[in-house]
C-alpha cells in the first residue's frame, strides 16, 4: 500500500507559499509516495486554487507523484482546464494524477462559477473525454489545433472520486482509478466491485482501476481533537463520521490500512486532521513502512 499526504490548503489560517510548500517538500523528505491538493473554489474557508498550488508543489518537488483529490471540472473552462493540465503533466515530468469529481456540495461556488449544479455530472463526464481527445492530437474547433504539450498522449491518469454507487461506476467506465472518501473497508470492497463490474459492462479490463482512498488521519492523535479540526474544515459537527478518520496509536492505525487493503485498496491519501499538519505529517509518517508491507 502507497501513503500520499494531502496538503492543507483551506483552513481558517491558511499558510504561505513558504509554509506550504515546505510541506510538500516535507512530505518527500519523510518518504511518501504522493502530495495531493484539494478542489473548490469557494469553501467554508478561505481555500486556494488547486492546479495554482501544485504548479508550485512541481517546482519544489522531484521524486513524489502529485494530484488533485479532487478536482471539479465542471467549474471551469473546458478548453483552458486542459490547457492547464496538460502544462502541469510536462513540468511535474509525468507524475501528474488527475483525481475528478461532480462536488455539489457547496452550492455557493457553482453559483459564483455561473455554472448549474445540475448539470455537473454531464459536464464532468464530457470534459474528461475532451481533454482525453485533445491531449491525443484531436483538434479543439474546427482549424483549431491543440498543441500537444503534456507529458503523456491523452495526458495523465484520470481517477475519479466520490463515495457513492454511481461514482464507482463512472470510475470504471471512464476511469485509470477510483477515489473513495468516507467508507467504511467494508462499504469501500463493495464499491470497488461495483466500479469493476462497471468496467467490464463497456469491454474495460477491471485490472487497470487503481483503486485507492482519501481519508482524515491523525494518527497518534486524541479522536475527538481529530473530529474537532475536520469539523472546522467541514463548517459541521463531523462527530457521526468518526468512524471514517484513521486516528489512534500506529498498530491501530495499521490495523485499519490492513483492513482497506484486504478490500483491494492500492493508495491512501491522508488528510492531516492535525493543527500543526507538518506534526501530524511526521505522526503519519511512522506508518509508512508498515502500509508498504500490507
Amino acid at each position: 500500500m502507497r501513503l500520499g499526504v494531502v496538503l492543507p490548503t483551506s483552513r481558517p489560517a491558511l499558510p504561505d507559499g513558504e509554509g506550504l510548500f515546505g510541506l510538500a517538500e516535507l512530505a518527500e523528505e519523510l518518504g511518501f509516495d504522493s502530495v495531493w491538493v484539494s478542489d473548490h473554489l469557494l469553501f467554508h474557508w478561505p481555500v486556494l486554487e488547486a492546479l495554482t498550488v501544485l504548479g508550485g508543489v512541481v517546482a519544489r518537488t522531484e521524486r513524489v507523484k502529485v494530484g488533485t483529490a479532487v478536482l471539479l471540472p465542471a467549474l471551469r473552462p473546458a478548453f483552458l482546464l486542459a490547457k492547464q493540465v496538460a502544462t502541469l503533466d510536462r513540468l511535474s515530468g509525468g507524475r501528474l494524477v488527475l483525481g475528478v469529481g461532480i462536488g455539489g456540495e457547496y452550492p455557493p461556488e457553482w453559483e459564483a462559477a455561473g455554472v448549474p449544479r445540475g448539470r455537473r455530472v454531464r459536464l464532468t463526464e464530457e470534459w474528461v473525454a475532451r481533454m482525453r481527445a485533445w491531449l491525443s492530437g484531436a483538434f479543439a474547433a474546427p482549424g483549431v489545433p491543440f498543441d500537444l504539450v503534456s507529458s503523456r498522449a491523452g495526458g495523465p491518469p484520470v481517477w475519479v472520486g466520490g463515495r457513492s454507487e454511481a461514482a464507482a461506476r463512472r470510475a470504471g467506465r471512464m476511469g485509470d482509478g477510483w477515489m473513495g472518501i468516507f467508507l467504511t473497508p467494508e462499504r469501500y470492497a463493495e464499491r470497488l466491485e461495483q466500479a469493476r463490474e462497471a468496467a467490464r459492462a463497456v469491454g474495460r479490463d477491471p485490472a487497470v482501476l487503481v483503486a485507492s482512498i482519501y481519508i482524515w488521519a491523525a494518527p497518534g492523535r486524541d479522536p475527538e481533537e481529530a473530529v474537532k479540526v475536520v469539523s472546522g474544515m467541514y463548517g459541521m459537527d463531523f462527530s457521526p463520521f468518526l468512524r471514517y478518520l484513521l486516528v489512534g496509536d500506529e498498530e491501530k492505525c495499521l490495523e485499519r490500512l490492513a483492513e482497506f487493503a484486504r478490500a483491494g485498496c492500492e493508495e491512501v491519501a491522508l488528510a492531516i486532521a492535525d493543527p500543526d499538519p507538518g506534526e501530524g505529517m511526521r505522526m503519519a509518517s511512522r506508518l509508512l513502512e508498515g502500509a508498504r508491507g500490507l
